[in-house]
Order: C-alpha cells, then structure tokens, then sequence
C-alpha cells in the first residue's frame, strides 16, 4: 500500500478549501489505491501582493474604525 501526502492550506476560514482538499484525497486513494494523507502547508511568510494589501488595507480600516469610536464617545462627553 502506498503513502500519498496532499500539501495543501487545509487549516482556513474557508470551506471550499476544506471541500476541495477531501475531494482530492478522495479521489487519489480510489484511484492509486493507497493511503491519503492531507498535510496543512501554512508558509511561514506569505509574501503574495494580495496578502500583503489586503493586510494594510485591514489595519488602515481598523485604525480608522478606532477613531471614530474615540469621536463619537467625545462628542457624547460633550453633549452630557
């Protein structure tokens, strides 16, 4: 029998990876008859241009939601 590893992003928010990931193991163990095992590849740095916008884009958004938590809480000392 043999041993076949899958290295794929396993371990994320998002079910169609989970989905697609079983898929495959599934079909590869019927087809090459062997033990399928799934190996969580999670790179240490992700260096992708995506990745990397959408994390800055995400700390401007929440430095700005901060912000205008801290405004409406002095114009609500302000009113009282």
């Amino acid at each position: 029998m043999k041993k076949i590893g899958i290295a794929t992003p396993f371990k994320v928010p998002n079910y169609g990876t989970k989905l697609q990931a079983y898929a495959i193991s599934t079909y590869i163990s019927s087809v090459y008859d062997g033990e399928v095992e799934i190996l969580n590849y999670n790179p240490s740095s992700d260096r992708r241009i995506s990745t990397v916008f959408r994390k800055a884009f995400s700390i401007k958004r929440n430095i700005a939601r901060i912000k205008r938590i801290l405004n409406k809480q002095a114009v609500f000392k302000l009113q009282v």
